[in-house]
């Protein structure tokens, strides 16, 4: 709402903004996750802001979040850490998403890692190459919200 007394005598703003009730945790997981549809998920992305913003979204939903802004630093991480997903970007410098998910596939304890590709390339040719590379779906960007819950939601193999 909005008040004056007058011409000269300044304005009043007032925004109200609800506080919606939950019971569900809101930030992001520990790593001994307690809720079944919490994943511990890295994001690879090469764009500092597109990187904080997916891992804010991701923590805002439950998930157990790292990130690494190239494959070099995505394939070390994976290699100390216990991941449920990882949603890569295609276009990385250097070692593109396509090479970052077969060296994390050639991870004997990540055959079984859900791996996302986050890309602007929707041709079909690059479709065929991410199946190849091993990724298990496909997300063009920007990424739909919805989409990307359902990649996440879906069991773990």
């Amino acid at each position: 709402s909005a008040s004056s007394d007058g011409s000269t005598q300044g304005s009043e703003f007032e925004v109200r903004i609800p506080v919606a009730e939950t019971t569900e945790r809101v930030g992001p997981a520990s790593p001994s996750l307690a809720s079944p549809t919490s994943r511990r998920v890295l994001v690879v992305e090469d764009n500092p802001d597109a990187r904080e913003t997916l891992v804010l979204l991701l923590e805002s939903w439950g998930h157990w979040v790292t990130q690494a802004e190239d494959g070099e630093a995505a394939v070390a991480l994976a290699a100390r850490e216990t991941l449920d997903v990882a949603l890569i970007d295609v276009g990385l410098p250097r070692m593109d998403g396509y090479a970052v998910a077969r060296a994390l596939r050639a991870i004997p304890a990540y055959h079984q890692l859900r791996l996302v590709a986050l890309t602007g390339y929707s041709r079909e040719e690059d479709r065929r190459l991410a199946h190849e590379s091993g990724f298990d779906a496909y997300l063009v960007k920007p990424v739909d919200p919805d989409a990307l819950q359902s990649v996440l939601s879906g069991p773990l193999s």
